[in-house]
């Protein structure tokens, strides 16, 4: 801390592999407002908890509340999922109904840490089982392929995933996912 208690220095930050570039920066941008004399030092992990044995100020992650063993955890934000396919995807290989019919496409998947990546979470609290076609930590490339026509894609939220609205897609399944 600065002589004027404001906040100064190099901030040691680890963030999940796969975090949509939007959300860091908004992000960066914020608390580089905040407080103008922080610097940053970004890492990045697959999963951000197993990294507690390296160096750092602050660490995110995506998933459940962590042990409490030594360590001071907040809810920084909620990050919501959806299904979303391209429209020509949906007029060539149908559009599902219900949960279910999802076996009969081809999938997508945004995992976040470990999770998602062998089912979709449900509105209702379940977890659908899924095979996916692709699975990855990034949600540009998922977002991106399912806009090109690859499959129905589960990716982050509308609202804090600025790619989606700017591809096209449209939500699948909206009153399940």
């Amino acid at each position: 801390r600065a002589a004027d208690r404001a906040v100064a220095g190099v901030v040691r930050l680890i963030v999940p592999v796969g975090t949509p570039t939007a959300l860091r920066v908004r992000a960066v941008v914020t608390l580089q407002q905040l407080h103008p004399d922080v610097a940053l030092a970004v890492a990045e992990a697959d999963d951000p908890l197993t990294e507690l044995h390296r160096p750092f100020d602050v660490l995110l992650h995506l998933g459940p509340s962590p042990p409490r063993e030594g360590w001071f955890s907040r809810l920084v934000m909620r990050l919501p999922v959806q299904a979303v396919a391209a429209p020509a995807y949906l007029a060539a290989h149908g559009t599902p109904a219900r949960p279910g019919d999802l076996a009969a496409h081809r999938l997508l998947t945004w995992h976040a840490g470990a999770r998602f990546a062998d089912g979709w979470p449900l509105a209702d609290g379940a977890v659908l089982p899924v095979e996916s076609s692709v699975v990855s930590a990034n949600a540009e490339l998922v977002t991106q392929i399912a806009a090109a026509g690859g499959g129905i894609a589960l990716v982050p939220g509308l609202g804090a995933f600025p790619g989606v609205e700017a591809s096209g897609l449209v939500a699948v399944l909206p009153a399940y996912i």
